[in-house]
């Protein structure tokens, strides 16, 4: 698929660049292996009408969507970790189901276990669905009695086994979450304080520069200065401080588009 996501990409990214092209119907996303149904329908989408603003709506939705599509496959895409792949890694997964169907009808089961026996535990739940998808019950019946004999001491046997192996993969996964948690905990913190850094300096800036209060104000403090990065730098103060500080957001938001 790694192909098919560069291809689509590619696509996108040409038809944001040519927007007449792409109305045409010029442009194929899979080259000739496209299907299109050239019918009517499609007649009528490629027809022009001075009236239509198609053209302006795809100035505006190709290229987000080049950029969506990017950044959705960007593992895939050639420098992703995903694309070129060892023959190794491929050999692992080419076993791997393509679907998910298998492992739904797992939670369909376990669902359904839960409904009949809503006190079930996390440990006999999987034992219960384990012993109905393997037919243990077909294959032991197989054995004769001796053998079954055998067979069902060894499992009563591996019962403590099985419970301890299950408390240390419950903690681990506990230990995994709480790490998680606590990593999520510690990049809010810091981008908290970053936010307050930032809020700190700027207050510094417009100490400095003092805060503009009309027009007036505007164009008289602008000539105060001589050099023009000066000018530039106070009025970046004012924005930054009024839009990161005080949380002015104004009708006109182009205001805020500076360097």
């Amino acid at each position: 698929m790694n192909a098919k996501y560069l291809e689509l990409v590619l696509f996108l990214d040409d038809s944001s660049k040519n927007i007449q092209s792409f109305m045409r119907g010029e442009l194929l996303p899979f080259g000739q292996d496209t299907y299109i149904d050239k019918g009517p329908i499609f007649d009528a989408l490629r027809q022009s009408d001075r009236y239509d603003t198609v053209d302006m709506l795809l100035q505006v939705l190709l290229p987000a969507l080049c950029k969506l599509s990017r950044r959705l496959f960007q593992d895939h895409l050639p420098g992703g970790k995903l694309h070129d792949l060892s023959e190794e890694i491929k050999q692992k997964v080419r076993t791997a189901p393509k679907t998910s169907c298998y492992a739904e009808s797992v939670f369909g089961q376990l669902d359904c276990l839960l409904r009949m026996k809503p006190s079930t535990k996390t440990l006999p739940a999987e034992s219960c669905i384990m012993f109905l998808n393997n037919k243990t019950l077909s294959w032991l019946e197989q054995k004769d009695s001796e053998e079954q004999k055998r067979l069902l001491r060894m499992a009563s046997k591996s019962v403590k086994k099985l419970r301890e192996k299950y408390k240390s993969r419950l903690q681990e996964i506990e230990e995994s979450r709480r790490v998680a948690m606590n990593g999520k905990i510690a990049q809010l913190e810091q981008l908290r304080r970053e936010k307050i850094r930032k809020r700190e300096r700027y207050t510094s800036d417009i100490i400095h520069h003092e805060l503009w209060q009309s027009e007036t104000e505007v164009d008289n403090m602008i000539l105060s200065y001589i050099k023009k990065n000066e000018k530039v730098e106070a009025l970046k103060a004012q924005l930054k401080f009024r839009k990161e500080v005080l949380n002015q957001i104004p009708d006109d938001k182009t205001v805020f588009l500076h360097n």
